[in-house]
């Protein structure tokens, strides 16, 4: 008589098994994540305004800002509010088209550098205060280097703007209201760098190689990726701030797009 067969028994996973198998789910699930496309970059210029933030903030960087400035007085910070006031009516009354770093010598412009530091580490609306006030010295002072190779003032203008990207680059950029003027700011200070290291046959290299190093520290984080500024500039200008090192000149790319941002700022008082 023939043996009955035998049942297969079913394999079970044991208790020592199972750390392994939820651990190798886990890894399916996250390659299957990483494998989903992202969406491209949101363009500073669609993201949601929320109820706080200034409308048409670019306004306050352009030509006309003087008629809309006194609108950040009841916004800055309340113990910074009388210097403020002050300063930016001194500011843009400013005429005749001094040197920048002359005109940083004087009692008001010695007054601006301090209040700038103070505004530039408040809030937002202080942020936005402090580059409005910047931007206006640079479109009425004079800072280009000319044949004298006179870098010294757009030296100390690009120092100031570098502190304030240092400080709002990467947080502004996902900012209903800094957004944008982050971005003008980078450009602009790809504009004042070329100041200090363009001569009238060729470049200062060592300039030229501190400035290049600045924006890369800007535009990417310590482990090589982009930061949320370098995205947002890609998201305005595919390309414009990638491959710096390899061009011929890289913040030429920036300036020329900064000549659209602030047509006639040159430092010629134009």
């Amino acid at each position: 008589m023939s043996e009955p067969v035998r049942e297969a028994q079913v394999s079970r996973p044991t208790l020592e098994a199972l750390p392994v198998l939820v651990a190798t789910a886990l890894l399916a699930m996250a390659l299957f994540v990483r494998s989903i496309p992202g969406g491209p970059p949101l363009d500073p210029s669609d993201r949601t305004r929320d109820r706080d933030a200034l409308r048409e903030p670019m306004q306050l960087l352009g030509r006309g800002a003087a008629t809309r400035v006194a609108e950040l007085d009841e916004r800055v910070s309340l113990e910074l509010r009388a210097e403020w006031t002050r300063l930016r009516q001194a500011v843009f009354a400013v005429s005749r088209c001094p040197r920048t770093g002359d005109w940083l010598d004087t009692v008001d412009g010695l007054a601006f550098e301090r209040l700038f530091s103070e505004l530039r580490r408040g809030s937002r609306d202080d942020a936005l205060a402090a580059q409005v006030l910047l931007v206006e010295i640079a479109r009425r002072t004079k800072w280009a280097p000319g044949l004298l190779a006179r870098t010294s003032d757009a030296e100390r203008l690009g120092a100031l703007l570098q502190e304030w990207m240092r400080t709002w680059g990467s947080r502004a950029a996902s900012d209903a209201q800094l957004s944008e003027p982050a971005l003008a700011g980078l450009l602009l200070q790809a504009r004042l760098e070329r100041a200090t290291y363009l001569r009238a046959l060729g470049r200062d290299r060592e300039r030229y190689d501190r400035a290049v190093e600045t924006f890369q520290r800007l535009l990417e984080d310590a482990q090589g990726q982009p930061t949320e500024l370098a995205r947002a500039l890609d998201a305005r200008h595919p390309g414009l701030g990638t491959g710096l090192a390899g061009r011929k000149d890289g913040l030429e790319p920036l300036d020329t797009v900064a000549g659209r941002f602030f047509p006639g700022l040159n430092g010629e008082c134009e």
